[in-house]
């Protein structure tokens, strides 16, 4: 997986220069820095930190898993017990060290707010990650994709549940619940990237706005796994089964929200 920081670095000076049209000239009260190494590590020196915020990192995994999920990329109908196991086990791992740097980063009474994507409740026919393992099985089938790449490959994220976050929280004496909850958010669609442009919203439309949107997310983690030639080809079908079968997925996604406090 990787990150193009240099794109958002050199974003800085417009976002400085609308902080002085909003503000005044002299106001720009911020200062924006990039700390290299995994967030999974140490990052900043003891007691030094006041807040912390972490959006959407931490259910991704610090490594891949064994290959033991055939035909799947993720913990699909199919998959036996095992593989959840092995995913649990190994956010836990990651999550459990996470807290403890982040509890020595941060200054006594101060603050970690976390969100991060949870388990799906209730019954549903797909997921994203459904239609990301079917359109790679479409592609064995045609030869596009040897079959021994993807039963060797698995998504390196885990979306733990409301209990599996808490129990491992509590195992950190460092640092205390606040609050701990989970919110619902709408799956952004074409109709509502496109309703200002007075485009008319379409169900292919749509299926092609998710597709550019998990490209941007995955594709490096696929390119470094199945190779870049096939990248096209992949996200016109993920497109394609997403037009498919959108109307069995989900509209919202749950997220949990761990708000946490230093001993």
């Amino acid at each position: 997986m990787s990150n193009d920081f240099n794109s958002i670095f050199k974003l800085l000076p417009s976002f400085y220069q609308k902080l002085e049209e909003s503000y005044g000239r002299g106001s720009r009260s911020c200062f924006i820095a990039a700390m290299p190494g995994s967030f999974y590590g140490r990052l900043f020196p003891d007691n030094s930190m006041h807040f912390i915020h972490s959006s959407y990192s931490l259910y991704w995994l610090s490594q891949e898993g064994l290959p033991l999920n055939k035909g799947n990329i993720y913990i699909g109908k199919t998959s036996p017990k095992s593989v959840h196991d092995a995913y649990l086990d190994q956010f836990d791992r990651d999550f459990t060290n996470f807290l403890s740097v982040r509890a020595d980063e941060l200054v006594s009474g101060e603050h970690l707010f976390m969100t991060l994507a949870t388990k799906i409740d209730g019954p549903v026919a797909y997921n994203v990650q459904d239609l990301l393992g079917m359109t790679m099985n479409d592609m064995v089938s045609e030869g596009l994709i040897e079959e021994k790449a993807l039963n060797t490959f698995n998504l390196p994220h885990y979306r733990p549940s409301l209990e599996e976050v808490k129990t491992i929280i509590e195992k950190n004496r460092a640092l205390k619940i606040r609050y701990l909850d989970t919110i619902q958010l709408r799956v952004i669609g074409a109709e509502a990237a496109n309703c200002e442009k007075g485009y008319v919203f379409n169900t292919n439309t749509n299926a092609k706005y998710r597709a550019r949107s998990l490209r941007a997310i995955y594709e490096p983690i696929f390119q470094a796994h199945f190779g870049d030639g096939i990248m096209n080809d992949f996200f016109t079908k993920l497109a394609a089964n997403i037009s498919q079968h959108q109307g069995m997925m989900k509209s919202r996604i749950n997220s949990l929200v761990p708000s946490l406090s230093r001993t």
